[in-house]
């Protein structure tokens, strides 16, 4: 059954994404539009049991420094920052959306649905973001909906690793949480928080 998931998964998947750029590396599907990284990959609910399979998507959104060479899964940590992960239905309000793989081979309601989650609001998102100025206005408004700052320290330290430290500033700035925590990260990149 898990086998079944991985062929849909680098298959029926792969076909939906490769519209949109992305290729399928390793566990994941990429695409690559610098200073950004979309990253898809599939997470196996952990409960499984016999032949009922439940699955999350991932979305991950990395920031590139300017020199960095092509992405992969082991230079990003000193390339890149992880600045957005959630699963796909947190797009829609449904963070924890689960899919399920069907006991039987039949897996055209699975491919609709996951098309029509990609059409309506994965491919939308990614057509708004190609610019780190759109990943910040995107983040913003993320904030807003919240209604408190839940993006800002990672994207603080995102803009920080890649030397924009009067954006990272700002965010630092508006980050929630620990304020001793958040003023020695800023430290560590030379930004001094009053």
């Amino acid at each position: 059954m898990a086998k079944r998931l991985n062929t849909f998964f680098r298959t029926e998947v792969a076909d939906m994404l490769k519209t949109e750029g992305f290729i399928h590396r390793g566990n994941s599907f990429l695409k690559e539009t610098p200073p950004l990284v979309f990253e898809l990959t599939l997470e196996k609910h952990r409960w499984n049991i016999g032949e009922s399979i439940q699955f999350w998507i991932v979305l991950k959104i990395y920031m590139s420094k300017e020199d960095a060479p092509r992405f992969t899964l082991n230079n990003w940590i000193s390339n890149f920052s992880l600045i957005f992960a959630k699963r796909i239905g947190y797009l829609w309000g449904e963070e924890h959306y689960m899919y399920s793989f069907p006991a039987d081979n039949y897996t055209k309601a699975l491919n609709t649905q996951v098309q029509k989650n990609f059409d309506q609001y994965l491919f939308p998102l990614l057509h708004r973001i190609s610019t780190l100025n759109d990943l910040m206005n995107y983040l913003d408004l993320e904030n807003q909906k919240l209604g408190f700052n839940f993006f800002s320290f990672t994207l603080a330290i995102g803009l920080a690793r890649v030397g924009k430290l009067e954006m990272a500033k700002k965010y630092f700035q508006q980050s929630i949480g620990d304020k001793m925590l958040i003023k020695k990260t800023a430290a560590n990149f030379n930004i001094k928080l009053e």
